[in-house]
């Protein structure tokens, strides 16, 4: 009689097994791709185990400095009512300076006007990591037009992302486009804590990027080159793309801060119909214009290989 119901739970094993994975119709190319950027992009390793690391949902970012460009202050609304209304994340407080910021901000985010703002950089970090009684600096290379950057640590991590808004230029449409991507860009990687991913043949993630930092220099840049945006804008995506919708998505549906790749992924996999459904919903909301790359949106991801400026 054991022998029946040890023959009952394997085929009960099997039968849920097959079912998991019969639940994603999609290319697999597709969802092998997906996992592949989430090993590269988000994926970190401790002690022998594979982790997803995330900000808790109730995270407080504080934006700091004026934000006079209007592009930039239609972008960061529609990002963060993107944040709210879909994944359930995150609260906002604008102040005037990095000071005035509340002790409990974990996300620190501003715009930034003078081309050689790199000068105040540590200066600023170093107010932040005081608050926080952390004990440590960050040492990366510099975005020319901006950054993103995040610490972990066993109790509490801390974001920290800057750009350029470039008001001289305003109106000129490529440098309009430029800024938006930025403030997506480097928002998204520091709230999503996720990493550059090199661009292969065909982007499809905003952490896709052409590599433009100019080796944590702290020089001062008067250049600012249209045609070179146009030109690493055909290949990097110039919004969020469909698996971008897919890791926040996935991410919404766990409350702990430190996730098991193998159980971040199997609550993928489950879900992928709804998943899919909603993220292509969200991308022809009204209400989020311009925060999506259509030609890496999820109805066609991994498919499209023209992404960027025109």
């Amino acid at each position: 009689m054991k022998y029946y119901y040890l023959i009952v739970l394997a085929i009960t094993l099997i039968v849920t097994s097959l079912y998991s994975f019969s639940s994603i119709n999609e290319p697999k190319k597709v969802i092998d791709s997906f996992y592949q950027l989430l090993n590269k992009g988000y994926v970190r390793e401790n002690n022998g185990k594979r982790l997803i690391v995330r900000f808790p949902k109730n995270t407080l970012i504080c934006i700091y400095n004026d934000v006079p460009n209007l592009v930039a202050k239609t972008t960061l609304k529609r990002f963060f009512n993107l944040l709210k209304s879909e994944f359930y994340f995150g609260r906002q407080v604008y102040v005037k300076n990095l000071e005035s910021c509340p002790s409990n901000s974990h996300i620190y985010f501003q715009l930034r006007d003078e081309l050689d703002y790199y000068k105040s950089l540590d200066g600023e970090f170093k107010k932040v990591f005081e608050i926080h009684g952390i004990q440590t600096r960050i040492n990366r290379s510099v975005g020319r037009m901006g950054f993103g950057a995040f610490l972990v640590g066993k109790d509490k991590t801390i974001g920290f992302a800057t750009v350029f808004q470039m008001t001289n230029h305003i109106g000129n449409e490529a440098i309009d486009t430029k800024i938006n991507q930025l403030i997506i860009e480097e928002l998204y990687q520091t709230i999503a804590m996720g990493i550059d991913v090199d661009v292969e043949e065909k982007p499809k993630s905003i952490l896709n990027e052409v590599s433009s930092t100019y080796g944590g220099s702290y020089e001062r840049r008067d250049d600012v080159d249209i045609d070179v945006f146009k030109s690493r804008g055909k290949k990097n995506p110039v919004a969020l793309c469909g698996y971008d919708l897919w890791f926040l998505l996935t991410l919404s549906k766990f409350d702990e801060r430190i996730i098991p790749y193998n159980k971040f992924r199997k609550e993928f996999e489950r879900n992928f119909p709804r998943i899919k459904e909603r993220s292509l919903k969200i991308e022809k909301n009204p209400a989020y214009k311009d925060l999506f790359d259509p030609r890496c949106s999820g109805k066609n991801t991994g498919i499209n290989t023209k992404i960027g400026i025109e």
